[in-house]
């Protein structure tokens, strides 16, 4: 054989030594890949809707595999660890739950699972006109005005209703007439309620959470008395009387108007 002709047949088996092995460590990554992308976790989720303070059960939730990446930090891996504890907030089906949704190893009523940490729920009494005419659902915010003697003053401002009667959950549909709406309030503004009296709640929309300055005290003008002023008094003569060592002057006036 030619030398020129050994020189291309080794040529040629070293491209295809370096083939081979190019598809082998392709094969081999798209193999490992394969099996990272088939490597799940479990991770606890919603198995239907749960409206806001349900507890939950084996029937509220399921198991889902998912994908390393998928599972959050916060979630749950096993059923027991969220059955029996309470939404915080509604969760939607299919929805991995997380810690902060719902409220853990839950004493008590299902209202008490809702406060956030740091406050404390307050009732007070409203009807269709101090209620908003029943337009108030678990969710919405308001301000309180106490009413008295001729008075209206804003004392708390963007206050979280938490229920309304006994609903903590807010339900489609309009207007509902209740008797009592639990505010969710800190210490100090729970004394504030509690020593206000009469109160009317107004409605802010959802999206509004500034404070409104209130607005400064008016002082009226004082009402002009009803007495009559004392007139001026012109002098018109004066006249000295002697007696012995003593002088004594006698004016003669006449009142006059400004």
């Amino acid at each position: 054989m030619k030398p020129r002709n050994i020189l291309i047949v080794l040529i040629s088996l070293l491209v295809a030594i370096l083939v081979a092995n190019g598809a082998n460590k392709w094969i081999e990554k798209r193999l490992t890949a394969t099996a990272q992308s088939t490597e799940t976790v479990p991770v606890v989720a919603a198995a239907t809707d749960i409206p806001v303070g349900t507890k939950l059960d084996l029937s509220h939730v399921k198991v889902l595999q998912v994908s390393p990446e998928y599972a959050p930090e916060n979630g749950y891996s096993e059923l027991e660890a969220v059955v029996g504890n309470v939404a915080k907030q509604g969760l939607y089906k299919g929805e991995i739950i997380v810690k902060p949704r719902i409220e853990e190893d839950v004493s008590g009523s299902r209202l008490a699972a809702l406060i956030s940490e740091g406050m404390r729920a307050i009732t007070v009494k409203v009807d269709a006109v101090t209620g908003v005419a029943g337009f108030l659902h678990p969710g919405s915010r308001v301000d309180l005005i106490a009413v008295g003697r001729g008075n209206a003053k804003t004392i708390l401002q963007d206050l979280k209703i938490l229920a309304v009667g006994t609903q903590v959950e807010t339900k489609e549909g309009g207007a509902v007439k209740v008797a009592t709406i639990t505010l969710e309030v800190d210490p100090r503004q729970a004394e504030i309620v509690a020593k206000a009296g009469k109160l009317r709640l107004t409605l802010r929309n959802p999206l509004d959470r500034d404070q409104v300055e209130p607005p400064q005290k008016q002082v009226t003008a004082a009402e002009p008395t009803t007495k009559d002023e004392p007139r001026k008094r012109q002098i018109l003569f004066a006249v000295d009387v002697v007696r012995g060592t003593n002088v004594s002057t006698t004016t003669v006036e006449e009142r006059v108007d400004e």
